[in-house]
């Protein structure tokens, strides 16, 4: 894969064709059959991206959304609530890549092996009305998060905004918000393939191939390993480095207070399904999943403070994503803005 890094004043640039230099990939791929049966190329030209080195967050309890590829995203407001109230981010949220380097980021004099783009949610959910069907594959577009969604006398999948569109004579399938109750959390299937899901399962090393041939990651397969820990394995694109592991440390925003990274999402017990719609997944939705401030050491976005060493014996505590062993694994929300991510392709 080409991986070439560049930074000026404002951002970090990143170029890659989005093919990795993990051992065995080439031949891998050319004897894999993925769904669809789509074939895995290289980027041509390279993709071109860039990301602030320095993250805009939100001042209070909000995050931001984007909805489309490499999009400008909107900071909503989540009042007292929290993330566990929305759908998860749909849609490609950053790059990564195996990096060995511990507490440092990505430059033009260390770079990581490869870099490829990360997407942690599926274009794929169920969402039938009877529970024992729930684990059938659809796929489904970022739309499907807010609206009503049926198939019709011929197959095609109609979005409504309301109920009383449906045709209760035509509709051979319909939920609410099949996005945001249904979607898919890919580590927990592949946990256990025993489930068919059309399509959905991916490779060895974690990812799978879009109909244009781009490989991408879904699973934190490559990035666990303890040889990662207190890595940057990533940036999302609202600039936030991805910590890779699964027992880095986090700190308090001073520095302070140090804790092993730890996710404050759990399991909804039985008595937390109170939605119309919410039906229990088993852990194979991401409604299936609640965030509990407090049981864990990382916040609503899987984020803390990671430490970085500059030179001079200069240490600061920045604001950075985690990979955990425990849903939500990759960020299930991006909290800074995005914004002239692609800068060529």
């Amino acid at each position: 894969g080409i991986v070439k890094i560049t930074t000026n004043q404002n951002y970090r640039i990143l170029e890659t064709n989005n093919w990795p230099n993990f051992d065995g990939f080439d031949t891998y791929v050319q004897t894999f059959q993925y769904g669809g049966n789509n074939i895995p190329s290289k980027r041509e030209p390279n993709l071109k991206i860039q990301i602030p080195i320095t993250p805009i967050y939100p001042t209070g309890n909000a995050y931001n959304y984007f909805d489309g590829e490499f999009e400008t995203s909107t900071e909503v407001d989540l009042g007292s609530g929290d993330l566990t109230d929305v759908a998860m981010q749909f849609w490609v949220i950053g790059v990564v890549g195996r990096f060995y380097s511990k507490n440092k980021h990505w430059s033009s004099q260390s770079t990581p092996r490869e870099i490829v783009i990360v997407e942690p949610g599926p274009a794929g959910c169920g969402g039938y009305t009877d529970p024992t069907q729930i684990l059938t594959a659809t796929s489904c577009a970022q739309s499907w998060d807010t609206k009503w969604v049926y198939q019709d006398e011929n197959g095609n999948f109609i979005k409504t905004n309301s109920i009383i569109n449906i045709p209760q004579n035509t509709a051979q399938w319909f939920a609410y918000k099949p996005g945001y109750y249904y979607r898919y959390h890919l580590p927990h299937i592949s946990e256990n393939m025993t489930i068919s899901l059309r399509g959905f399962e991916m490779d060895a090393y974690g990812g799978h191939v879009q109909p244009d041939g781009d490989w991408h990651v879904h699973l934190a397969t490559m990035f666990t390993d303890a040889s990662f820990d207190n890595c940057v394995v990533g940036y999302a694109f609202d600039g936030t480095p991805i910590i890779g592991g699964t027992n880095s440390i986090v700190y308090n925003e001073n520095g302070t207070q140090s804790f092993i990274v730890s996710s404050s999402w759990r399991r909804r017990t039985t008595s937390e399904y109170t939605d119309t719609y919410a039906l229990d997944g088993s852990g194979y939705y991401h409604y299936d999943y609640i965030y509990d401030d407090g049981t864990g050491s990382l916040d609503q976005f899987n984020g803390g403070y990671a430490k970085f060493k500059y030179p001079g014996g200069v240490t600061e505590y920045q604001y950075a994503y985690f990979i955990t062993s425990t849903y939500p694994v990759w960020p299930r929300n991006i909290r800074g803005k995005t914004e002239n991510i692609l800068v060529g392709e």
